[in-house]
């Protein structure tokens, strides 16, 4: 399964939202390894590159941090049958220009699902939540999914 992910990942991988959330990032990203699943990477100046590259600057001086870090860049980044680093289209598709019911710091997600053919989005933000489906995008809630995932992990 190849999977979008928005910035919840590197809010809880950074303790943003508290140590059990930080805990369950890590054990997804290590889930998603152990399967045969796959994470899309979207490039270019995204919220979840900005974020990514903020854990990274934090990540020198906490231990937990630098794990984290080094996981998804040895495992994700570094392998591309875990991660799928996408390189930003030079022509936006027009419907993801027109959706107005979708934030324009959100639009990358739509572009990153259909240019990987990704098969699911997980996020946690409830309008993008209400707004996907009309695009005929699979979305999740961030903590039904990973109660799923992780069911046993």
């Amino acid at each position: 399964m190849k999977l979008v992910v928005d910035e919840w990942l590197w809010a809880d991988a950074g303790g943003d939202n508290g140590e059990q959330q930080q805990k369950e990032s890590l054990r997804f990203l290590e889930a998603v390894f152990e399967r045969c699943d796959k994470i899309v990477i979207p490039g270019g100046e995204t919220e979840f590159v900005r974020k990514f590259y903020d854990l990274c600057s934090r990540a020198d001086r906490d231990l937990r941090l630098r794990r984290i870090v080094k996981f998804f860049a040895q495992k994700f980044v570094q392998n591309s049958d875990k991660g799928e680093i996408l390189v930003p289209p030079a022509d936006v598709p027009a419907q993801a220009e027109l959706e107005t019911n979708i934030k324009p710091d959100d639009r990358y997600l739509i572009l990153a699902f259909w240019q990987s053919g990704a098969d699911l989005l997980i996020t946690t933000d409830l309008p993008l939540i209400r707004g996907l489906p009309a695009l005929g995008i699979p979305v999740v809630h961030r903590d039904g999914f990973l109660r799923e995932y992780l069911c046993g992990k």
